[in-house]
């Protein structure tokens, strides 16, 4: 599945509405281009989150606390927990 292929969703009146590349299937624009997708992976878990203007906007249910988080804090305590967080 390329990057493209993704379900991205963001609530915008349904809850789990296909979204690829920010525009969802009436052709709603559903989220701005500056929105980007990280990877978290730890040992114990994998999922990920949004980022807009370098804030945490959206994450998986594990890592909701990071919602209102500063990305360059969120990579300190990835790295902190030995894992990996990557840009999609």
């Amino acid at each position: 599945m390329s990057v493209k292929e993704l379900n991205i969703t963001k609530q915008k009146g349904w809850k789990g509405l296909c979204v690829v590349d920010g525009v969802d299937m009436f052709g709603n624009k559903i989220f701005d281009a500056i929105s980007q997708l990280y990877q978290i992976k730890l040992s114990y878990a994998t999922f990920g989150i949004m980022v807009e203007n370098n804030i945490v906007v959206e994450a998986a249910p594990i890592g909701k606390w990071m919602v209102g988080k500063e990305l360059d804090y969120i990579v300190t305590w990835v790295k902190s927990k030995k894992g990996e967080i990557i840009k999609i």
